[in-house]
């Protein structure tokens, strides 16, 4: 095992410096056909190897603004964690993160990347139908943090973190809405919520968009001047009594 284990490490290293050699000449399209004629060598016997190359290829060319051939790699690689039913694991998880983080954000390849990952994502995990939340959660950070607030709430909805989707709500409505619209930012994200069976998000989600946005009456129950507020507290109240009375 432990021979093995050397063998692999001397071969990625090997890889890896004629990879870089042809990347630092500028021969970038003899480096992306290298390492689609190296997965193909390995995808069948030696799978960590085959990842690792596209991983490492993808990453070289986003290095180097080569777009179109990273995102082919990249491609390539959900392509591959799709047919062999990969599961979601932070190792598979981070790898995707490392790619997808070198884009730059008018990179048209970032979304089509990002798109396919999370379709992957719903397939390997029947419990995440519309994806894995930590792949939902880099999306919605990196577009809040990019203020593509629209794209990031719709990330948001399916993603790990709802204390942020709070956050990220009170920084739209007051960089982007009318004051008048403070309750409709919420409304919409807990009706959504709701809809979608996440109550315990809903319910954080509109716990901090209530506490911290700055035009409200009240940070909590009942709302002088805002009915809205009031009818979807209500009806996160509602939505408890069901929820209990069908665990029963």
């Amino acid at each position: 095992m432990e021979v093995r284990s050397r063998d692999k490490k001397a071969r990625m290293r090997k890889v890896s410096e004629k990879l870089s050699a042809s990347v630092r000449d500028g021969n970038y399209y003899e480096a992306h056909q290298l390492c689609k004629s190296l997965y193909q060598r390995y995808k069948t016997n030696r799978e960590d190897e085959a990842i690792d190359v596209l991983h490492n290829g993808a990453v070289q060319m986003l290095k180097n603004s080569q777009w179109e051939s990273a995102t082919d790699l990249g491609m390539l690689l959900i392509k591959h964690f799709k047919e062999r039913k990969t599961p979601i694991t932070d190792h598979t998880i981070s790898i995707v993160t490392d790619i997808f983080r070198l884009y730059d954000p008018s990179e048209l390849g970032r979304t089509t990347f990002m798109k396919a990952a999370l379709k992957w994502s719903s397939i390997v995990s029947e419990e995440h139908k519309y994806g894995h939340p930590c792949l939902h959660q880099i999306l919605a950070s990196t577009y809040w943090k990019e203020e593509r607030y629209a794209q990031a709430r719709e990330h948001f909805l399916y993603a790990s973190k709802p204390e942020d989707y709070g956050n990220m709500l009170v920084e739209f409505a007051c960089k982007k809405g009318y004051p008048c619209e403070a309750d409709l930012f919420i409304a919409q994200a807990v009706l959504q919520l709701l809809v979608l069976q996440y109550r315990h998000n809903a319910v954080t989600v509109f716990s901090i968009y209530a506490q911290s946005h700055p035009n409200f009456s009240s940070s909590q129950p009942p709302y002088k001047k805002e009915p809205l507020m009031n009818f979807v507290w209500f009806l996160l109240q509602a939505s408890a009594q069901l929820s209990y009375r069908s665990c029963k």
